[in-house]
């Protein structure tokens, strides 16, 4: 267990009547002086800012901007994707391309695809399509159809999660070069934003023809390894159809098919790939049994955490509390610990301030800690 942090007597004051202003300071706080810089960033990270892009200020984008040029910090992806969504929502739309223009290889990619759903998200539909060709320099000819592709791809997904079905369906049937996966991908989010919208007949029918094309991407695989994504993207497929029984007995066949290292090295993305949808569509007891059923019980835990997060993220934090007790291991960990910081946000916004702080002083991992502190000082009056 990591050694309790230091206890300034401003924050035992602040604990004992807290405000907005005091619980901030704390959170931003490191030895008495304030953080700023790459270190805010970091705590900032730990709170969920790239889904609430709202937490970061003009000095955060700026920051994020800065560090996303540099290959050798550690966050450099995150540190991207936050300088872009900051610029976006700021109206800075070019600015946002211009950085995007200096990323190499992946991150570029990467750095294309946040774009494009940001300019979705701003209600700037043509521009995001237009990224392929305002991007300077300009990419790689040989790989234009594949960004071209990427840029679609995202822009009918975030179409979808904001709503705009008919739009998304539209940009959908107008894509000819993409793979059976590809196409998947964006069947599902219909699928998803169907079933958000209570049309679960339509969203029945999306998430059939997704598994058929998954399906088919399978048959087609020649490269050993690849099919255990798609084999959990087909379960992911069942798990948000309802199929609870059908997905269980997937997983525990494909446990027992492929028990190799290939197999153990994509096994936790896998799985919580498939949890979540359990969780979304409230399978909450298969996705307990599933979590409980892992191995080694680092696995399991690890899984375990990852449902109370979640479940505290989204309005049961009674039920995180009792997640959170079936860890075999109290040691802390980095999901443990992130769980709690969850729970701490989830008991602020339900009014309890104490009842947070108290679950705050559970978390050592200094970074989560203050992430936790930033949430709580978020549900409070300003």
């Amino acid at each position: 267990m990591s050694g309790a942090l230091p206890v300034h007597a401003d924050w035992a004051t602040c604990r004992s009547k807290p405000t907005r202003a005091c619980v901030l300071e704390e959170a931003f706080s490191s030895n008495g002086r304030p953080l700023a810089g790459k270190e805010r960033l970091d705590v900032l990270i730990q709170a969920s800012v790239l889904l609430h892009i709202e937490y970061a200020t003009a000095a955060d984008i700026a920051e994020a901007q800065q560090l996303s040029q540099s290959a050798q910090n550690a966050n450099v992806t995150s540190y991207a994707l936050i300088a872009i969504k900051g610029l976006v929502a700021a109206n800075q739309k070019q600015q946002a391309l211009d950085l995007v223009g200096t990323f190499g290889g992946s991150t570029q990619l990467i750095g294309i695809a946040e774009l494009a759903r940001s300019l979705v998200k701003a209600d700037d539909l043509d521009t995001a399509l237009a990224l392929a060709d305002r991007l300077q320099p300009p990419p790689d000819p040989k790989n234009i159809y594949g960004t071209r592709s990427v840029i679609a791809i995202e822009a009918v997904k975030e179409l979808a999660d904001v709503g705009k079905i008919e739009k998304a369906r539209a940009l959908m049937m107008e894509q000819r070069f993409i793979t059976e996966s590809q196409l998947a991908d964006m069947q599902v989010a219909l699928g998803r934003a169907y079933a958000k919208r209570g049309d679960t007949k339509s969203a029945k029918e999306f998430y059939d023809q997704a598994e058929k094309n998954l399906r088919t991407a399978l048959d087609k695989l020649r490269v050993r390894g690849g099919e255990i994504p798609l084999r959990f993207s087909i379960i992911k497929v069942m798990a948000l159809r309802g199929d609870g029984e059908p997905v269980k007995q997937a997983l525990q066949q494909m446990q027992a098919e492929t028990a190799d290292a290939q197999f153990e090295l994509q096994r936790l993305v896998g799985y919580t790939q498939v949890i979540v949808p359990l969780l979304e569509t409230k399978q909450f007891l298969l996705a307990l049994d599933i979590a409980k059923s892992l191995t080694p019980v680092t696995d399991k835990d690890m899984m375990l955490a990852s449902i109370a997060s979640w479940q505290a993220t989204n309005g049961w934090p009674d039920d995180a509390r009792t997640t959170l007790s079936l860890l075999t291991d109290p040691a802390e960990t980095p999901p443990q610990q992130t769980a709690l910081r969850s729970l701490a946000a989830a008991t602020a916004r339900a009014g309890d301030v104490a009842g947070a702080l108290q679950i705050v002083g559970q978390i050592h991992a200094p970074k989560i800690r203050a992430a936790a502190l930033f949430l709580v000082a978020q549900a409070m009056p300003k």
